[in-house]
């Protein structure tokens, strides 16, 4: 984890985002990050410590409501 401006930057977690079935579309489009960025931290291109605190920050809030709604529709099944 990386603390930046009161924030955290959870690497392991934006590590599991891009390891998830969630399209690099739907990614994109949620963070307006540019799809080519996404798809090059999935394939390797990019390395994940390498991206921009903006990103970042953006992926690792992204990935906190996608685990939040699975926990939230597991606990209302």
């Amino acid at each position: 984890m990386i603390k930046k401006n009161n924030s955290i930057i959870d690497l392991l977690l934006i590590e599991a985002l891009l390891r998830s079935n969630i399209s690099t579309y739907k990614i994109s489009k949620a963070t307006q990050i540019p799809n080519s960025t996404i798809s090059n931290l999935r394939n390797g291109k990019r390395e994940l410590k390498n991206i921009t605190s903006k990103n970042g920050l953006k992926l690792s809030n992204y990935a906190r409501k996608q685990v939040s709604l699975l926990i939230n529709s597991n606990q209302e099944q």
